[in-house]
């Protein structure tokens, strides 16, 4: 694809739209030149007719991951930001960190340059509690054993529970107001978009229990580590992506705390072990109503708990709906403050959708899958 046809794509999706010549520079110097202009290009349709809410996109789109290298995903997600130029006042006020200090104007600098920053404000333990009262009855499930528990059973029995237990429909999660205006806080949005180099599009909160892993055969645990993202990995979901972790609970290291490798976004290919020594990797613990913002990217994992129980909530932030393998949120679930934002910034709500469109996903997905012959 060429630029001319880029530049055109991009104007029908803001006809103010000026290809920028560097950004043009740096893409004709690529190696994978016309490979690069052609993602790009298929990118720019989707963002035209949201063919990225179209069954089968992420599987057809999956060979466009092996285009986009860390710098490539970073330079893409620069000519979105010319796109798409709308962004949220950093001092605007509302969610859960509401009235708080700003965040550090340094903050999304220090998560490009190391690939995470811990926030230094809190959530209140009364906030924390109110949010953990709110999953008494959703269901969760055991990844590795298909069992099922309800919130309540699972406070009832943390002290026995073993591996990790996920909730089963975020949906859920998306409801309820302070996860809602967790997720929507201005603060939090202000930061994710100056990481993501443009505004952040909200597309999945989820959450999940982490017990001891008591499996005695070696094998079983660790399928139950790697089930459970306990083994140092990176990922690569959306084109530029940013999650924010909440620990509900205190998080020692003995109680598994999130693993990162200081700026390994950088070292996308690199194999663990060959490349990073020590003194880069990095223990994230906290109490409960800590939170940080992690670009997971880069190598990282959650360390196994030890003693005790760990939960977290983790909300992730993306700069295009390109690659999207989420379910959608309902969008009759938003909230006064939520809807008002929405009508300033409805890009930022790009995943929420009519109540008919998400029932008819989830109930989809639920069906079993025909066995291969």
């Amino acid at each position: 694809m060429e630029p001319a046809t880029i530049e055109r794509l991009a104007r029908g999706l803001n006809p103010d739209f000026v290809l920028d010549q560097d950004w043009l520079a740096r893409s004709e110097s690529m190696d994978n030149r016309d490979a690069y202009l052609d993602v790009v290009g298929d990118l720019l349709q989707s963002e035209a007719s949201h063919t990225f809410f179209e069954p089968g996109h992420f599987k057809s789109t999956l060979p466009n991951k092996a285009v986009l290298s860390h710098d490539l995903s970073t330079h893409t997600a620069r000519l979105l930001g010319e796109v798409f130029p709308a962004r949220v006042a950093s001092g605007a006020t509302g969610g859960v960190l509401g009235e708080t200090a700003p965040l550090p104007a340094t903050l999304g600098e220090e998560i490009v340059e190391n690939g995470f920053a811990v926030l230094p404000d809190r959530l209140s333990g009364a906030t924390c509690a109110a949010m953990m009262r709110t999953f008494d009855g959703f269901t969760f499930t055991n990844r590795v054993t298909g069992e099922t528990l309800a919130g309540a059973e699972i406070v009832a029995q943390k002290d026995t529970l073993s591996g990790a237990w996920w909730i089963d429909d975020m949906r859920d999660l998306a409801a309820q107001p302070l996860l809602q205006a967790l997720a929507l806080d201005p603060s939090i949005l202000s930061v994710a978009q100056d990481v993501l180099g443009t505004q952040p599009i909200h597309v999945q909160t989820n959450c999940w229990w982490t017990f001891p892993n008591r499996h005695k055969d070696p094998k079983q645990r660790a399928k139950a580590e790697s089930r459970n993202a306990q083994q140092f990995h990176q990922d690569q979901e959306f084109v530029t992506f940013l999650k924010l972790f909440l620990y509900l609970t205190d998080v020692t290291d003995e109680r598994g705390p999130h693993i990162y490798v200081r700026g390994s976004t950088q070292d996308y290919e690199a194999r663990l072990g060959d490349a990073f020594g020590s003194d880069r990797i990095e223990s994230i613990t906290g109490g409960a109503g800590q939170l940080a913002l992690v670009n997971t990217r880069g190598y990282h994992k959650g360390a196994p708990v030890k003693e005790g129980h760990r939960l977290l909530v983790q909300i992730e932030y993306a700069s295009s709906m390109y690659f999207n393998p989420v379910k959608p949120f309902d969008e009759t679930c938003l909230g006064p403050e939520a809807s008002a934002l929405r009508a300033q910034h409805p890009r930022i709500f790009q995943n929420y959708r009519p109540k008919d469109v998400v029932d008819r996903i989830y109930a989809e997905s639920a069906q079993p899958k025909p066995k291969k012959k």
